[in-house]
């Protein structure tokens, strides 16, 4: 079950619950066009992590994005 996802430019990450209850990090592959184990471990704490590292570059790329779109000053 997918309790919760996140993005990171073109990256996908999500949180998911297996059947036996087990919490676990997976990153989309484009390549393989498929979900793989990205960690099992301290779970909570690495989503904790890894959404706040995804907010700010996202802010970041949003902000470049919003500054190249001004005109330049003469």
């Amino acid at each position: 079950m997918i309790l919760e996802e996140s993005n990171c430019g073109d990256t996908k990450f999500r949180l998911i619950k297996t059947e036996t209850g087990h919490k676990r990090i997976e990153l989309w592959s484009s390549l393989s066009e498929q979900w793989k184990q990205f960690g099992r471990y301290d779970v909570d704490e690495r989503w904790k992590n890894l959404k706040k590292r995804n907010e700010a570059i996202n802010k970041n790329l949003a902000e470049r994005a919003d500054r190249n779109k001004k005109p330049l000053r003469s």
